[in-house]
């Protein structure tokens, strides 16, 4: 089994023991009346070839976040929230962290509430610093003895995020996401992300 299979594998096993610790989380406080705070986390895949190639095909995203009182800026029904976030894709020596802050908007479908359960999909927006470190292996040609290509680059982007989801309880949550950012230095650091939650 290749070393990428046996990450993904990995990746997969710390999701489901997620989203185990937070349904055993929320079965001990289903009674407690939930906070303005949340956390989301679980398991990101790059979509950019040379991050799933040169680095992992899978790594880890994390957020934490706070539901704002206020009315929300684009939709008069969505749950406006602000958090932060990191996400980090490692293998064979080379890494790819992202790290920052942004503004999001979780909008309701049909019967559901901000607050209640339903569907709902969500559109996110903020700064993100994103580190690359990959060393790459250049074979030698005509006799050379070849080298190594080294890039170590960090860059502060604007980047967004495109959310659907589904309220199980108004505690808990699962999400799918697509990350869309700028890249740094050539290096596409866009991700797809399988995401569990909870509103604590």
């Amino acid at each position: 089994m290749t070393s990428a299979r046996l990450s993904l594998m990995a990746q997969v096993k710390k999701f489901a023991a997620a989203a185990l610790l937070v349904s055993a989380s929320a079965l001990v406080s289903a009674q407690s009346p939930t906070s303005s705070i949340y956390a989301r986390l679980g398991v990101q895949f790059p979509t950019g070839s040379e991050a799933r190639d040169s680095v992992a095909r899978s790594g880890f995203f994390g957020a934490v976040g706070y539901n704002l009182k206020n009315r929300a800026f684009v939709s008069p029904l969505a749950s406006p929230s602000v958090e932060v976030f990191f996400g980090n894709v490692r293998g064979d020596g080379n890494e790819i962290n992202q790290f920052g802050l942004q503004y999001v908007e979780r909008v309701p479908f049909g019967n559901a509430t901000s607050t209640g359960t339903g569907a709902y999909f969500g559109y996110g927006l903020g700064l993100q610093v994103t580190n690359v470190d990959i060393r790459t292996t250049i074979p030698g040609q005509g006799g050379s003895g070849g080298g190594i290509s080294i890039l170590d680059a960090r860059r502060t982007v604007i980047a967004g995020e495109l959310i659907v989801g589904y309220r199980f309880t108004p505690q808990i949550f699962a999400e799918a996401s697509l990350r869309l950012s700028q890249n740094v230095s050539g290096v596409n650091t866009n991700s797809l992300n399988l995401l569990v939650g909870y509103r604590f």
